[in-house]
This record gives C-alpha cells, sequence and structure tokens, in this order.
C-alpha cells in the first residue's frame, strides 16, 4: 500500500506543476498560473527546507517571464534597502515576488542565470548589501515587530538562511564594519538600525582580537555595551548606581572620561553613560560641564541655565533614552540655551499635556526603539522631550524612514538648525492639540482639516519629534502645492519659502519646464547653478542658509527612480582640492549609488557629522530646482562651455532619458 503523501510534499508537487505549465503557457494565459505561483511561494516559504526547490525553479519562472510587469523586471534597478520592507509588509503576493527576486540574483551568483544588465559579481554584492540590511532576519531577532507579525519574519529568516551559503560570514566583516561605520558618520537620532547591526554582531559572529576589521567593529561594541570591565558588563542598572555611589569627585569624572570618549569615536551612548549623568545631575551637579566635556560655549551655556539643564536630565535622561545624552551635550556646545524663544519652548513642553492621540503615537514608535522594554515604560513626555534635545543638538541626524516625507524631514532640519523657536512652537501645538495650522498667502491651513497627505500608513520608526510632526506637515505640504499648483512653474518656488521660513531666496531655477512638459534651456539653468553657488564663479561667496533643493534620483545604472529633497548645506573644496557639494539628505542613506561612478560619501572627503557630499559637477547633473539670491550679481557668461555640456551628457545620459528635451 503506498504511502499517502503529506500535505507539504503535495504543495510542493503542485508548485511544480504549475510552474511548468506557466512556464509553457501562452501569453494571453500566464496570469491564470502567476497568482497561484505566488501564493504557493508564501506557503512554501514557511519552511526553510523547501528554499531547494524554490531556488531550483526561479530559473524557469524568470525566463518565463514571472517578473515582467512588475517592480522587479530590472534586477539592475533594484535597491537593497528596500528588500526588508517588502518582505515584512502583509501583501503576500509582494514578499513571494521578492523572494523570487533574491533567489534569481542568487541564481546569477551561482551562474545558473545569466542577465545582460547584472553579472556574478554585481549580484553578489547585492546579496552582501541584503545581507548586511537585514541582519535582524538572518539572526532571527525577536524584536517587537517578531512578536506581534512571526509568520512574516519567518519567511525572510528562511530565505536569507537560505542566501548565507552564497555570501560566506568572513565576506560579510568588512562589508559590516562599513555598514556601521558609515551610519554612524551620519549621527542619526533614530539608530535602530546601528543598533541592530550591533547586536546580530555581538549575539552571533565571533570578533578576533588579531584582526584589525574584528578590532575595528569591536569599538562600536564596546560604545553600546560599555568597556569589557566587569562592572559594564555583568553589573545590574542598581548595582551600577551603587558603584557610582562609592567613587570620589575624580573617580567619577575618570568614568566619564572612560565613556565618553567611545561616544565622541562613535556616537552611540552606552546606558552607563546615562545612569552616570543622572548621578552626577542629583549628587555633584558641579562637575557635570566636565563630565559632558562641554565646549567652552557649552560650559558658559550650563553656567547660566544650571537649573533648567538639571530638570531636563531628571525628566529626559534614562537607560531607555539615552541617547540624549550625546544631544544634549550637542544642544549646549550650539548655545541653544541662550536663545530666549529655546528656553520659553522647552520650559513650555516641560509643563504641557501631550494629546492622547499623540501619545499613543510616541508609545507606539518607542516599541521600535533597541531600547524598549516591555512593561518598563516611560511617559510619552519624556521620550519626547529627549528627542527634542536630540534634534535640538543633532539637526542632521533627523530621519524620514520609510514615509515618502523627505520635505517635513528636511523642515525639521533646517528650523532646528536656524529656527529653534519656530520648531518648538510647531512641536508644542502639534503635541498638545494633535493639529497644526500655517499660512500660505491669503489661506489659513489647519492641518485637522486635511485629507490624506503623501503617506497612507505612517511608519513608527522616527524619532518622536518626527512622530508629533510629521502626519500634520504631511498633509499642509500637500495642501500647499496644490494650492500652489498650475501657476506655470514649479510650486516649491512659492511652497518653499512659506513652508521653511522667509529667510530662503526668492530666486528659482527649475530645469522642467512645467507648460510646455520638457527639459527647456538646460545650459542656462546649470549656468545659474555654477553662477550662484560654485566658489570659483559666485566671487567665493558662501552659502548664508542651507538652501533646499530638488535632485533627480538615479539607480546604480543611472535609470531614473524619483525625486527627492535634501538641502545643500555648504560648498566647499574637499582636502583634496575638489569642489564639493555638502547636503544634508533625510532618508539617512547617504552613500547610494546613483549610477555614473556617482556615489556620495558621508566621511573621509572633509563632511561634517550628518553631511553626504559629491563633486559639484556631479551634483549639478542630479539637481532639477533650487534657489538662489536675486540680491547678488550673477555672471553666467564665466561658466566655461565644456563644463556645462559635460553636465548635461551626465543628465541626458541618466534620467534625462525619461523627459523630452527642448
Amino acid at each position: 500500500m503506498s504511502q499517502i503523501p503529506s500535505a507539504l510534499s503535495s504543495l510542493a508537487e503542485q508548485f511544480k506543476k504549475n510552474v511548468h505549465e506557466f512556464a509553457n503557457a501562452r501569453d494571453f494565459a500566464k496570469s491564470n498560473y502567476r497568482s497561484k505561483i505566488l501564493n504557493t511561494v508564501v506557503l512554501l516559504a514557511e519552511e526553510a527546507e523547501n528554499f531547494d526547490l524554490l531556488f531550483s525553479q526561479v530559473k524557469m519562472l524568470s525566463d518565463a517571464g514571472i517578473f515582467e510587469g512588475t517592480p522587479w523586471e530590472k534586477p539592475q534597478s533594484l535597491a537593497p534597502s528596500l528588500v526588508a520592507g517588502t518582505l515584512k509588509s502583509n501583501d503576500d503576493l509582494s514578499v513571494a515576488i521578492e523572494i523570487l527576486s533574491e533567489l534569481r540574483i542568487a541564481s546569477i551568483v551561482k551562474g545558473d542565470t545569466q542577465h545582460p544588465y547584472m553579472d556574478a559579481e554585481e549580484a553578489k554584492d547585492f546579496l552582501k548589501s541584503c545581507m548586511i540590511l537585514n541582519l535582524d532576519l538572518l539572526f532571527l531577532a525577536k524584536d517587537e515587530f517578531f512578536r506581534e507579525h512571526p509568520e512574516r519574519i519567518i519567511r525572510g529568516h528562511n530565505l536569507f538562511l537560505f542566501l548565507q551559503q552564497f555570501i560566506p560570514s568572513q565576506e560579510l566583516k568588512l562589508p559590516l564594519l562599513e555598514e556601521i561605520q558609515s551610519i554612524s558618520a551620519q549621527r542619526p537620532i533614530v539608530i535602530h538600525r546601528l543598533a541592530a547591526v550591533i547586536k546580530q554582531i555581538n549575539n552571533h559572529i565571533t570578533l578576533d582580537s588579531e584582526n584589525e576589521v574584528d578590532n575595528k567593529i569591536r569599538q562600536y561594541t564596546i560604545a553600546f555595551y560599555g568597556p569589557e570591565e566587569k562592572r559594564f558588563q555583568e553589573y545590574s542598572d542598581l548595582e551600577y548606581v551603587e558603584y557610582l555611589n562609592s567613587l570620589s569627585e575624580d573617580e567619577l569624572l575618570k568614568e566619564a572620561e572612560l565613556l565618553y570618549k567611545h561616544i565622541k569615536k562613535t556616537g552611540l551612548v552606552a546606558k552607563h553613560y546615562s545612569l552616570l549623568i543622572r548621578h552626577i545631575a542629583d549628587s555633584k551637579p558641579q562637575l557635570l560641564d566636565l563630565a559632558l566635556d562641554l565646549s567652552p560655549t557649552g560650559t558658559e551655556s550650563f553656567g547660566k541655565r544650571k537649573k533648567l539643564v538639571l530638570k531636563i536630565i531628571h525628566e529626559t535622561i534614562y537607560p531607555e533614552t539615552r541617547q540624549a545624552v550625546y544631544g544634549l551635550q550637542q544642544m549646549l556646545n550650539r548655545g541653544l540655551f541662550n536663545r530666549q524663544p529655546v528656553l520659553s519652548g522647552i520650559e513650555q513642553l516641560l509643563s504641557s499635556r501631550i494629546h492622547p492621540t499623540v501619545e499613543k503615537r510616541i508609545l507606539d514608535g518607542f516599541k521600535f526603539s533597541p531600547f524598549y522594554i516591555s512593561g518598563h515604560q516611560l511617559s510619552a513626555k519624556s521620550m519626547l522631550l529627549a528627542d527634542v534635545i536630540s534634534v535640538l543638538g543633532l539637526p542632521l541626524g533627523v530621519g524620514q524612514g520609510l514615509n515618502p516625507t523627505c520635505q517635513t524631514a528636511r523642515g525639521i532640519s533646517l528650523w532646528s538648525q536656524h529656527a529653534p523657536g519656530k520648531l518648538l512652537n510647531y512641536i508644542l501645538g502639534a503635541a498638545s492639540q494633535d493639529k497644526l495650522e500655517m499660512r500660505f498667502e491669503s489661506h489659513l491651513i489647519n492641518s485637522q482639516l486635511l485629507g490624506q497627505g503623501l503617506v497612507s500608513e505612517l511608519d513608527l520608526q522616527l524619532d518622536s519629534v518626527s512622530l508629533v510632526l510629521v502626519p500634520h506637515m504631511d498633509r499642509i505640504y500637500n495642501e500647499m502645492m496644490r494650492l500652489g499648483f498650475g501657476r506655470g512653474e514649479d510650486a516649491h518656488k512659492w511652497v518653499n519659502p512659506t513652508l521653511y521660513g522667509q529667510w530662503i531666496s526668492t530666486g528659482f531655477a527649475n530645469a522642467f519646464n512645467e507648460l510646455s512638459q520638457a527639459i527647456v534651456d538646460y545650459p542656462d539653468f546649470i549656468k545659474t547653478f555654477y553662477a550662484t553657488h560654485h566658489p570659483d564663479y559666485n566671487g567665493g561667496l558662501n552659502l548664508v542658509y542651507p538652501n533646499p533643493v530638488g535632485i533627480y534620483i538615479t539607480t546604480s545604472s543611472g535609470h531614473f527612480l524619483g525625486f527627492h529633497a535634501v538641502s545643500i548645506q555648504r560648498v566647499k573644496k574637499d582636502p583634496s582640492g575638489n569642489v564639493r557639494v555638502y547636503f544634508f539628505n533625510p532618508n539617512n542613506e547617504g552613500r547610494q549609488n546613483w549610477g555614473q561612478g556617482i556615489t556620495p560619501s558621508v566621511d573621509g572627503n572633509g563632511e561634517k557629522k550628518g553631511e553626504s557630499s559629491i563633486l559639484f559637477h556631479e551634483f549639478a547633473a542630479r539637481i532639477y530646482a533650487f534657489h538662489f539670491n536675486t540680491n547678488r550679481e550673477i555672471n553666467k557668461e564665466a561658466i566655461p562651455t565644456d563644463l556645462v555640456k559635460r553636465v548635461e551628457q551626465m543628465a541626458r545620459e541618466s534620467w534625462g532619458k525619461e523627459y523630452h528635451w527642448l
């Protein structure tokens, strides 16, 4: 008597049958099999042993057109940073095709599949990036998301377990280090990704003290978990505080120095430093300026506002909000406590009530924090205040998360730099009333009365300031763009000065002509950019304020991907003598490959913490709109023709392929 096949083996046989039928079906009939195949892929992916089967069929599926007409059609245009979001989504069909997409790329690595626009080395680099960005899936991090959606995580985990055979773990260490260094250099306020990488390294990868790369990685694990002495690794929080009680003033300062040197290197704060700062604030406040390693400006600010600073520490600095200590140090060093609007705003926040809806959003967002402890939760106000301090201290550390809200993230950064009182006023209104009102010309815009903006479902992995402001700013920005539409020019010409502040220059240039729906007089556009921004052609003048500009984002192959809002912070010669544009990128991913050899850097070319940079002509080849000062003399005739032609060629051969040129 034959054995009855299990449900799983039946599913596998049905899958192979469907693949065969799909491969042999006429084009018009393929859709009948596509959904069946993808639904089966999701079910099979729940068991690790099924990935050999999935991998064996992926070449046939690819050749038969399973990816045609989808965003996964061209592997050379895919972005590793988007893989995690899809694998964790609740769209099973997208999850299935994402899994097949990674298996197709693995097939290219192995040599089973040939692709005209991606060779084996490029495919391997793609998988490396995917694994670096998805260590939580590879090592099955049982975080809050896993607790709420285990089935979504298991499928991705099984995928990366299978892909591991194509990327030896030893080959991951250098890209892991580069990933950590790059994220750290940007000094993000939300450190979820950085913390996830460090946690997975600490738990799953053995570091060799004789290896240079491993020792560099260890700097970050020490910064995150504390030095290797027993008290940092084994003491509970209470035991560590008892240890601090036994120290003299000199010993306390040595402890602070030991911990702070790692913060300066990495931007990461160990929980022990937050406990130490709380202890000193409570018992030895006269040591606080030294314990925080303040600059002369910071020391002066602390001396004038000691009572307020001590209250902030008492209200906001805990192990769960440890990164705010770094923000506080930076905020003091910026001298912001010497500004009356900042003082008033902070004091009002300390005494304000948070709207219940906003409170829930902040608490829900905190569940994604690497420092979240179930059942042991701070108040939403403490979290908000901690992130207010971080944003004011680290204006270039703001990020948009997975939300299409680069405009709002850029706004928070710009206000923190040049209008902190305005930012605090917005936070107060949105936090206490869950609404914002702003004017656009003669229109008073109330966020509560508006429909949906660009965000349909808010990604909560944001700092609390963004969680408070983004839902309102997103709708207000969308409404301003609607009101500015139809004037024959890009609405940003009017929206940017209104949204961000009247210090935005009134001059505006746009490569795209709204009336003709084409790229018009591009050479003049580029000449204007050089004449107003390049120090060799604008009289060596520096920007007074950051300039909000629009750029075309392109893939690693140079293909047009979309539009993005960044702000030029400064234009200056780098250490090698090349003129570079230093800019703030709200996506906290300043190193993306834009094709044509253009890869922004975040460190090593004169960047300040949080800046990205590329050579001036490379930035010019991706920009589509910018503001400029009309009160300065502009000499466009001085711009060399061959320079303009070089930029135009780069533009035409990348994003320009999607446009009509006049």
